[in-house]
């Protein structure tokens, strides 16, 4: 009656049955084609996965398909992550309302404060465990479960394949990045604020084997992106949390303004990126030799090469007029 499939079903049952993983592999090894099949609502079953809080559902799709890691639904945009996300945040503010008030409701009492469209809120309603004094039997893991999925979406994401267990010290080739993750999956502004706090104090000094800081992941990434209001608060929130980004060049030489040059963002974005460092104006990009075409390039001229805006250029020579006299 609700068009769901069996591996809907199955997926979104995931907080209240023990046998769901095996119940989602079977289903799934049955009738793999249903990992892109919809519900009427519009919702994936990785959707359904993610907000159930379902870790070894997302892995168990993720070894039938990987593209719907990207797919947004239909009424708000919301990717998988994103709705990984916001169960975590109600099983948290469940958690503390029964901690503080001894509350024994469900915790879809709080949805109302929340910006779901009403589809996602009838499917939470559902799919979010009850908060009750059974919450650990009914849901093992609780908030824990969520944050694993969180894990592996966002680190899937960043490195474009499915990341099984993010948090595997024993893996070098695939290092745990979750601010590095969350600049390139570009998630809905209230994604990335509760990222943000999320992991903002452990991992705010992160750098990858590029020695790129999370600032530099966001230059690269942004010129895709089409919403500047966003990517700016993004760059003041990293800039809150790790004032030096803006001053560290990577293993090419690059700082985090150059390549926001190099990929022509706009004036806004750049001069957001500059409040962050000001004397930035004035360094050259490092010798590497992989970065020949803008060595020893200080921004101003690379804003030339890289067709930014007039705004963009004039503001750089504004910032150090030397800059035209450099050979």
């Amino acid at each position: 009656e609700e068009g769901n499939l069996p591996l809907h079903n199955a997926v979104s049952s995931a907080a209240h049955h023990q046998d769901a993983p095996q119940i989602t592999a079977v289903v799934l090894g049955t009738f793999p084609e249903a990992v892109k099949i919809t519900t009427d609502e519009g919702l994936l079953p990785l959707h359904l996965a993610a907000m159930s809080g379902f870790p070894a559902g997302i892995r168990t799709i993720f070894a039938h398909n990987f593209d719907t890691i990207y797919e947004q639904d239909v009424t708000e945009g919301m990717a998988p992550l994103d709705f990984a996300v916001d169960g975590h945040r109600l099983d948290v503010m469940g958690d503390n309302a029964n901690e503080t008030n001894g509350d024994t409701t469900s915790n879809t009492t709080h949805l109302s404060d929340n910006s779901f469209h009403d589809d996602t809120q009838q499917e939470l309603a559902v799919i979010v465990p009850q908060q009750t004094s059974q919450k650990k039997s009914s849901h093992p893991g609780g908030s824990n479960n969520f944050e694993a999925c969180i894990d592996i979406l966002l680190m899937s994401i960043y490195f474009k394949k499915p990341v099984l267990t993010p948090r595997d010290e024993t893996d070098e080739s695939v290092r745990f990045l979750p601010l590095h993750a969350t600049v390139t999956a570009r998630p809905l502004n209230r994604t990335w604020k509760y990222l943000f706090e999320l992991y903002g104090d452990k991992h705010h000094a992160d750098i990858d084997d590029m020695g790129r800081t999370a600032l530099h992941h966001l230059m690269l990434t942004s010129a895709a992106a089409d919403d500047d209001e966003t990517t700016i608060d993004m760059i003041k929130n990293l800039h809150e949390i790790n004032s030096s980004a803006a001053s560290q060049q990577d293993n090419d030489g690059f700082l985090p303004l150059h390549l926001a040059l190099v990929a022509s963002l706009n004036y806004d974005v750049v001069h957001a990126i500059l409040d962050c460092n000001k004397c930035a104006v004035t360094v050259e990009v490092a010798y590497s030799p992989y970065t020949m075409v803008y060595q020893n390039m200080l921004p101003f001229a690379i804003a030339c090469c890289s067709g930014c805006d007039l705004n963009t250029i004039y503001s750089l020579l504004r910032g150090y007029p030397a800059a035209v006299m450099d050979g």
